[in-house]
C-alpha cells in the first residue's frame, strides 16, 4: 500500500539503492545500519528478498509523565529503515508498538514484546 504513492515510494528506496551500490558487500567502513553484520546476517538468512520489504528498527524510551515524577511511561517505537537515516526520528514516520504505563520500570520487557514478536512472524 505504502508503494502506490510515487513520492513515498522513492522514499522507501533508500535501502535498496544503499544496498545496490558497487562495493557495498566489500565496505569494512560502518555508515549506515545496512553495513552492520546483522543486517547482512539476515540477508544471508533470506530474509529482504523483495526490494519492497521493510526493514524495521526498534528503540525503547522511557518518560516521566507528570512533573510530580511518580509515574513513568515507557514506549516500544519502530523506526522505517527502508527511509533515509536522517528522516528515521521524524514525527510523522514514527510508529508506536506499544505504550507501557508502570510507577517504575518494568521488570520483565521481555513479557511485553513477545506479543509484538508473534504478530511479525
Amino acid at each position: 500500500m505504502q508503494y502506490k504513492n510515487p513520492a513515498w515510494s522513492q522514499e522507501l528506496q533508500y535501502q535498496n539503492e544503499y544496498t545496490r551500490r558497487q562495493n557495498y558487500q566489500n565496505e569494512s567502513q560502518y555508515s549506515d545500519i545496512f553495513n552492520g553484520d546483522q543486517y547482512k546476517r539476515l540477508v544471508e538468512e533470506g530474509h529482504f528478498p523483495d526490494y519492497r520489504d521493510v526493514a524495521l528498527m526498534a528503540s525503547l524510551d522511557g518518560y516521566q509523565i507528570f512533573k510530580q515524577k511518580t509515574d513513568d511511561c515507557w514506549v516500544i517505537l519502530f523506526l522505517n529503515a527502508n527511509i533515509k537515516p536522517e528522516d528515521w526520528v521524524k514525527k510523522h514516520n514514527l510508529l508506536i508498538g506499544a505504550i507501557i504505563p508502570s510507577p517504575q520500570a518494568p521488570h520483565d520487557f521481555n513479557s511485553f514484546l513477545q506479543p509484538i514478536q508473534i504478530a511479525w512472524r
